[in-house]
């Protein structure tokens, strides 16, 4: 099946450059990502983190939303103008009293918040039309559906947005077009943090100094504690696009933080907006210590939850791997317990530590680090090879057994000998010292070392 083409704008940083690089780097190579953005120039960032991927699935070109020639000349430079998938992400923001706000600047946030989307879609959609297949998703924010107070333009934006896409959604559908809007809350991205720097800058003489000291004293006071509470990475936002865009029937709405449900929930139950209304007022002005308490306890409450995650994850795991094969579960996919990133014992200088990823527990990583002397990689090469068979036996479902992950490098196999840390008689390591290299090593590393060889998988669990 030929990969389908996947357009993104905005690709410069933050969830565009997070979703190009996760499309482009598909283990299956499923998308022809074409990345743009307004000014090449700024694409240092994406072609870093492209790294390989650039020129094979992902390509760079510049698309400025405001300009319907250079959309136009965009699309014109894709064979036979075929896009499979539109993902509309670039936008800009604006906070603040709407006093201090000129005209001129809502105007500019509207023209490319809400009318460079209807550009794009407008040269877009006659062509997937016509193929009666295509794919339109709109990175739209939970703002189109509550406006929060003091972005009073940028969530009218939102608002036009979804207001344009529901009405559009239904002819869409008559062609085989599907049109989705992934609705974030906050996300800790350089374009949230430039519009919060700005804001701590502004003049706000123009308005009255009741509301400027409401806006610098509780808004922007209690942006920085919902953003540590609930803000989201952009590979997080990357993440839920990329579920939107391989789900065989894609949603027309999908919120990425399931905090934000209740808001909108809220909205609907009341039809005379004054539940929303005065649920907002109360939270903003009468118990504003209520709310920093409670998005204290929700980032505690988060960092519970996603522990308890790894866990149940890492139990499901076993459970697959075959946990009564051997009477002890999988080895590298042990129960609640993180890798331990000193997988070697104690003498492993650092430059060839074997590091995990702990992200659900879901493969083990295993990555060397390149070393500058061949003696040790001999000295460890048993122990890796050992990993290695691990991993092909434990039978996990996307475990591809493979002890080097990235940039990094497989190293070769051990020269013939016993192991650098063989036990003597009365169960003490062979070196001279226990804070002492072994001898196929070259550098000294005084840490904890376990007494046992050969290393059990537990050596690798950390509680």
């Amino acid at each position: 099946m030929a990969p389908r083409t996947v357009l993104i704008t905005g690709c410069s940083s933050g969830i565009g450059l997070a979703l190009a690089v996760r499309l482009a780097r598909d283990k299956q190579r499923r998308f022809r990502v074409i990345a743009t953005m307004r000014n090449v120039s700024r694409s240092g960032a994406l072609v870093e983190a492209a790294g390989s991927a650039l020129g094979r699935t992902l390509e760079v070109k510049q698309l400025d939303v405001c300009d319907e020639a250079s959309i136009r000349a965009c699309l014109d430079s894709i064979p036979g103008r075929r896009v499979d998938v539109l993902v509309s992400n670039a936008g800009v923001g604006m906070i603040g009293p709407l006093e201090c706000q000129s005209l001129a600047a809502m105007q500019g946030l509207m023209d490319t918040n809400f009318f460079g989307l209807v550009r794009l879609v407008k040269e877009v959609l006659p062509d997937m039309k016509r193929r009666r297949s295509g794919h339109i998703v709109v990175i739209s924010s939970v703002m189109g559906l509550q406006g929060i107070v003091f972005n009073d333009v940028y969530a009218a934006s939102k608002f036009a947005v979804e207001g344009f896409c529901e009405s559009l959604v239904v002819q869409a559908l008559r062609f085989n077009v599907a049109i989705s809007l992934v609705e974030p809350g906050p996300v800790t991205t350089e374009f949230e943090a430039k519009v919060y720097e700005e804001a701590e800058r502004a003049d706000y003489s123009q308005t009255d100094p009741e509301t400027a000291a409401i806006f610098t004293d509780l808004y922007l006071r209690n942006s920085r504690d919902v953003f540590a509470s609930l803000g989201q990475s952009p590979e997080d936002i990357a993440e839920h696009t990329l579920r939107v865009i391989e789900a065989a029937r894609p949603p027309f709405r999908h919120q990425t933080n399931a905090a934000y449900t209740p808001m909108a929930a809220l909205k609907h139950a009341d039809p005379s907006g004054a539940l929303m209304t005065e649920a907002f007022y109360k939270l903003v002005f009468k118990y504003g210590a209520v709310l920093r308490f409670g998005l204290r306890a929700i980032r505690l409450l988060r960092w519970k939850a996603q522990k308890r995650r790894v866990k149940e994850r890492s139990g499901f795991l076993r459970e697959r791997s075959g946990r009564d094969r051997a009477g002890k579960g999988c080895q590298l996919h042990p129960p609640p317990r993180l890798l331990h990133p000193w997988a070697c014992s104690a003498t492993a200088p650092p430059s060839i530590l074997l590091r995990a990823s702990d992200a659900g527990l879901e493969m083990h990583q295993l990555r060397v680090e390149p070393h500058n002397t061949r003696a040790a990689w001999r000295g460890h090469g048993a122990l890796l090879d050992q990993l290695q068979r691990w991993c092909r036996s434990c039978g996990v479902e996307g475990c591809t057994g493979d002890t080097a992950a990235g940039p990094t490098v497989k190293p070769p196999s051990p020269a013939p000998g016993p192991p650098p840390h063989a036990r003597e008689a009365d169960g003490s390591c062979s070196t001279d010292s226990m804070h002492q290299h072994c001898a196929p090593c070259t550098s000294a590393v005084p840490l904890p070392v376990p007494r046992t060889w050969p290393p059990h998988p537990r050596w690798l669990w950390v509680l």
